[in-house]
C-alpha cells in the first residue's frame, strides 16, 4: 500500500501537495471565518464584541478502486518485478484519478444521479462561489500576457502567498508559460528543477500535473487551503479465474476531500492555445 501510495504521489503533484489526515469514519473539520480587525481605544471608550463565526467542512468518504487482469504466466516473472508492476500500474491509475479529483472533482453526488460521489475539486468550488469570483479570464483568448499572470497572482490572499504554487499541464508550462515576458520584452520564467517544480515565475514554483486541462492555470496553497482525508486505506484484492489462467487485482481505497478555505487559490482560463 505504501508503494502504491508513494507512485500516486509521484504521478499527482495536486494529490502530493494536500494537507492528508488519516481518521476513520465521517470528518468534520471546523473553519473559521473572516471577522473584523482589532480597533484602538481611548482609555473611557468600552471595547466593542464581535460574534465569532464558524464553517464546517465535512469529508465523508468515496470509494476509490482500480483493477487490473494479469496472466497466469506473466505472474511467472521474478517476484521484484511483478511487485514493482503491480505498484506502477494500480498507482499511476489512482494517482491519476486523485489529480482530477483534487481540481475538478465534482463532490458528493446531487439528487438527481446526474454523477457518482467523488471529492470536491478545486476548481468546482471557485466556479460555485458567490461573490469575487476566482475563476479568471485571459484578456486575449488563446494568449498570456504578463498582466494576465499578475492579477492571477493577486487573486490568492495574501496570507496563503508564501506556500503557493503554480500548476499547469505539460503543455501549458512550455508552450506559454515558459514564454511569457514582462512589460520590457524580457523573460519572467526562470528554469529551476528544484522542490519538485521545473522553474519559478514572480518568485513562485511552477509544477506540472497533467490532470490540469491544457489552457488552464492554477495557483495556490495546497497545503494549507485543501484537506484530504484516507478514511480507509489501499486494501489489495486478489481473483483468480482458473480455467482462463488470469488473476484480478485490485487497489481500493475510501477518500475524500475539499477546499478548506477558497481564498487560497485562483485559476487563470487562457482559452484554447494554438496549434504546433
Amino acid at each position: 500500500a505504501e508503494g502504491i501510495w508513494k507512485r500516486a504521489e509521484d504521478i499527482s503533484a495536486l494529490w502530493a501537495a494536500v494537507n492528508k489526515l488519516r481518521v476513520r469514519g465521517n470528518l468534520t473539520l471546523i473553519t473559521g471565518e473572516k471577522s473584523e480587525n482589532a480597533r484602538f481605544y481611548d482609555e473611557t471608550t468600552t471595547v466593542e464584541t464581535d460574534e465569532l463565526k464558524f464553517g464546517e467542512l465535512n469529508l465523508t468518504g468515496h470509494e476509490l478502486a482500480k483493477a487490473i487482469q494479469v496472466s497466469w504466466k506473466l505472474k511467472k516473472m521474478a517476484v521484484e518485478d511483478f511487485i514493482n508492476y503491480i505498484i506502477r500500474e494500480i498507482g499511476e491509475r489512482m494517482g491519476e484519478a486523485l489529480s482530477y479529483a483534487v481540481y475538478e472533482g465534482k463532490g458528493p453526488s446531487p439528487a438527481d444521479g446526474t454523477s457518482k460521489p467523488e471529492p470536491l475539486g478545486v476548481k468546482t468550488a471557485l466556479q460555485n462561489e458567490e461573490g469575487t469570483p476566482r475563476v479568471l479570464t485571459a484578456a486575449s483568448p488563446g494568449e498570456l500576457t504578463y498582466t494576465d499572470l499578475t492579477g492571477l497572482r493577486a487573486a490568492v490572499k495574501s496570507n496563503y502567498a508564501s506556500g503557493s504554487t503554480i500548476y499547469a499541464n505539460s503543455l501549458t508550462v512550455w508552450n506559454v508559460l515558459a514564454n511569457i515576458v514582462d512589460g520590457m520584452g524580457r523573460p519572467i520564467f526562470m528554469a529551476d528543477a528544484m522542490n519538485g517544480g521545473v522553474g519559478r515565475i514572480l518568485g513562485v514554483s511552477v509544477v506540472e500535473d497533467a490532470g490540469i486541462p491544457e489552457g488552464e492555470i492554477l495557483v495556490g496553497n495546497l497545503q494549507q487551503g485543501y484537506t484530504a482525508n484516507i478514511n480507509e486505506d489501499i486494501t489489495m484484492y486478489t481473483e483468480d479465474h482458473v480455467r482462463d489462467r488470469l488473476t484480478d487485482y485490485m487497489g481500493y481505497a475510501i477518500v475524500d476531500g475539499a477546499p478548506k478555505d477558497n481564498e487560497a487559490f485562483a485559476i487563470l482560463q487562457v482559452g484554447e492555445l494554438p496549434a504546433e
